[in-house]
């Protein structure tokens, strides 16, 4: 059984896009493949007062985990064959899942990452409790009694809600007191019960014990950096200047921010703000970050697999954003692969294309049947512990490449990745 987990920055998202179509996986892997919806943005995770604990979206999922275990034999699937895999905030949940959330433990046995942004940290609840007073503001519900102003926003109509918890006014001021950790404005909450611990630090600590694939594509941050510069033209007028990209260091790493811009990759020049912080949210949210979790998990967990993708496109599934990802393999041009769902988005595979979507469907599914990625058809994939092993996907060759972790992932290592997150249980 393959339980789908979908992303969006956990602000949006549907199990219905035809990208995630699971047919090819069911009738070719013989699985059964599972999707489902979880609540998202203010919905799915505000945090308000000691009565609303947020992680609504975590709990929705648990609650179709639990349903899979007590359903699933009815559609020909074994429930002590399940495997939970996610791309982006969905990888997110899976790590979260993986390694902080106890009701989960029992409903899964393995799991698949694409894109975590390991990064990325989470928030305390007192963090999240910020974001909330503001989308309070929005709503005009300011009483001085806290359960009034809850009663006020529950009664405000969905669309009212929704339109304000993305305003920037909402969830752009806690980024400036918080860093990083802000990024993402409504996401899952450390609140010590739901969620007990940092899944970064979870797994420093040996928790990732369960059969796992991790792994990153090669360009991820272009589209977060556009979207930041997106957001840097509507304030300024004149897109990302080097000014503000290294005040958004400051923000998000503080003293170290001075250490960073010493990296010539890092570095701001004016001709090229935007690839630089493309390259740094890359190497820093995703891949450095990945390959910290492969080398912690796998000092423990012999059944740790990662993979870097490296497959430049010949379409990008989200035609709004495929002028920006010419050339490039973007952060979701794994997932029509792992599917085999170009046609479903209008689109064909090149026979090359075609080729890396049979060995991802095959792989992913062999790590639900079997624990392992190993297949008799395609290139061996040994674990992250022969070597530091990275399986590269891409169209000239399928091979496996020694060590490929990049120096400046050392330098990231020592920065750390919890900056502004919880530390502790």
């Amino acid at each position: 059984v393959m339980v789908f987990i979908y992303g969006g920055a956990f602000i949006f998202g549907t199990s219905s896009s035809p990208m995630y179509d699971g047919a090819y996986l069911a009738s070719q892997q013989n699985v059964v493949l599972v999707t489902f919806n979880y609540r998202v943005g203010a919905f799915g995770f505000l945090k308000y007062g000691s009565t609303v604990n947020g992680n609504f979206g975590i709990l929705d999922q648990q609650l179709a985990l639990q349903w899979v275990q007590n359903n699933i034999g009815q559609f020909g699937g074994d429930p002590a064959k399940v495997t939970i895999f996610g791309e982006s905030a969905g990888a997110m949940s899976v790590g979260i899942h993986l390694t902080a959330a106890p009701n989960s433990a029992s409903l899964f046995r393995a799991g698949i990452m694409e894109s975590n942004p390991f990064g990325m940290p989470y928030k305390s609840p007192d963090q999240a409790q910020g974001i909330s007073n503001n989308l309070a503001i929005a709503l005009g519900c300011l009483h001085t009694d806290a359960a009034k102003n809850l009663e006020c926003m529950r009664a405000q109509p969905m669309a009212n809600v929704y339109k304000n918890s993305i305003n920037p006014a909402v969830v752009g001021p806690p980024m400036a007191l918080h860093g990083i950790v802000d990024s993402l404005p409504w996401a899952p909450i450390i609140d010590g019960t739901v969620i007990t611990q940092e899944p970064i630090l979870a797994i420093k600590q040996g928790k990732l014990t369960k059969p796992v694939i991790l792994g990153t594509n090669k360009n991820e941050g272009t589209l977060f950096a556009l979207g930041i510069q997106a957001i840097a033209d509507k304030v300024s007028k004149d897109g990302l200047t080097c000014q503000e990209y290294n005040t958004l260091l400051e923000i998000w790493f503080g003293a170290y921010a001075l250490v960073i811009n010493k990296i010539p990759a890092y570095a701001c020049n004016s001709t090229n703000v935007v690839d630089q912080l493309s390259n740094l949210m890359t190497d820093y949210i995703f891949h450095c970050a990945n390959m910290y979790v492969a080398k912690q998990a796998s000092a423990t967990n012999s059944n740790v697999y990662a993979y870097g993708f490296e497959v430049i496109p010949s379409f990008f599934a989200l035609d709004k954003l495929a002028p920006a990802c010419a050339n490039q393999s973007c952060h979701t041009a794994e997932l029509p692969f792992v599917f085999n769902s170009a046609a479903q988005t209008g689109h064909t595979f090149t026979a090359a294309e075609q080729v890396v979507a049979n060995e991802m469907g095959t792989y992913w599914a062999n790590l639900a049947k079997n624990l392992t990625p190993a297949s008799s058809t395609y290139p061996s994939w040994p674990a992250f512990s022969s070597n530091k092993s990275v399986f590269l996907f891409n169209t000239n060759s399928q091979s496996t490449i020694q060590n490929p972790i990049i120096p400046i992932c050392d330098f990231w290592d020592v920065i750390g990745y919890n900056h502004g997150g919880v530390t502790s249980n």
